[in-house]
């Protein structure tokens, strides 16, 4: 007699456009559907892009609610009546809430939470909630080493099945989708294109850039792809330094990969990340990357061809980080670096280690 397909349920609060949508929706794609039951709660739904990329072999759950508050009780209920071996949540807000929903989920249910960002923990309360909650977790997986590190260093969180698994990058996928005629980047052709993609909020450091792209020949311009709070005031920025000419603001695009793929360089100009998916994105592409020193990017990025790490988080070393790119010689950099990322690698990393939590 065969055996049940041990079932695994993913949740998270959307599948609106983000990193950590992104790389569930990744996931989820690569896992053996075969050998495991897969199942996604989703909390809102609502503009769920990343849906497109579920396949029909996994039922999606829509929770229908907003604010994860309104949420947890039909959660509850659903993993009531699913009994999962195991749920495996993202987002801090959502794993705190579901992390004190436990108690009444069904006892052989294990809990794995995905860490993200840990500058989300802005408040005294979250950080305490991360000490007082993450411990009693089955599992624990961080995006990189140096993110563990960081949760370690900051919060003294350690866990004795905590596991470093990168994101995973659908490679094919990505280079398909640059190949799209229908998208047209509109970069100059007589001087060195940049380009940044993230939302407008203070962690993603654009302000930083703003300034080090001002220190920068004339012939350097920025395209910057994305939306968010903050947009008035970094055209407000870009203004007062005299450079609204050399910036392009382009809004969200679905598609993003045209863009980075005709690139002379991406720039993540962050404060801080987990491990930022566009740079693998970039780097599978063949784009070189200009990065602020985050989630470990130093060790990554400093051996691979025409890529520069600025010295810290601060817009004199991103101004000599871009400078050092624009006088080096213009190239391509080789796409088997982000071969440890490719997805169904790193979905056969998250098979196993579930299989372990689930048995334990």
């Amino acid at each position: 007699m065969t055996a049940p397909r041990p079932r695994l349920l993913f949740a998270i609060p959307t599948l609106r456009p983000g990193g950590a949508e992104r790389a569930f929706s990744t996931l989820i794609a690569h896992l053996d559907t075969d050998r495991f039951d897969v199942r996604l709660a989703v909390f809102d739904a609502t503009g769920a892009g990343f849906l497109q990329d579920v396949p029909a072999a996994v039922d999606v759950v829509d929770l229908r609610a907003p604010r994860i508050r309104q949420g947890v009780a039909p959660f509850v209920r659903l993993v009531r009546g699913l009994r999962p071996d195991a749920v495996v949540s993202t987002l801090e807000h959502l794993n705190q809430a579901l992390c004190v929903s436990r108690p009444a989920w069904p006892r052989s249910a294990k809990h794995v939470v995905r860490l993200a960002n840990v500058m989300q923990l802005a408040s005294p309360a979250s950080r305490a909630a991360v000490r007082a909650l993450y411990p009693f977790a089955d599992g624990l997986i961080f995006q990189s080493q140096a993110m563990r590190a960081a949760y370690e260093a900051r919060l003294g969180l350690r866990h004795a099945r905590a596991a470093v698994i990168e994101n995973p990058l659908a490679v094919e996928l990505i280079r398909a989708r640059a190949a799209d005629a229908a998208v047209v980047p509109g970069y100059r052709s007589d001087g060195i294109n940049l380009l940044a993609i993230g939302r407008y909020e203070p962690v993603k450091g654009f302000d930083l850039l703003a300034e080090a792209l001002a220190r920068t020949p004339p012939s350097v311009t920025l395209t910057v792809l994305g939306d968010g709070p903050d947009r008035a005031q970094f055209e407000a920025q870009i203004a007062r330094l005299g450079i609204a000419h050399r910036v392009r603001l382009a809004g969200y695009h679905a598609n993003p990969y045209p863009f980075i793929a005709r690139a002379d360089a991406l720039v993540l100009s962050s404060r801080s990340e987990g491990f930022p998916n566009v740079v693998l994105e970039a780097l599978a592409l063949g784009t070189p990357v200009v990065a602020t020193p985050v989630a470990g990017l130093e060790t990554f990025l400093r051996d691979t061809p025409r890529c520069q790490v600025a010295r810290d988080i601060s817009a004199d070393a991103l101004a000599e980080a871009l400078d050092q790119f624009v006088a080096a010689p213009r190239g391509r950099t080789p796409p088997d670096v982000v071969a440890p990322f490719e997805a169904s690698a790193v979905a056969r990393r998250w098979e196993a280690y579930l299989l372990d939590v689930i048995a334990a």
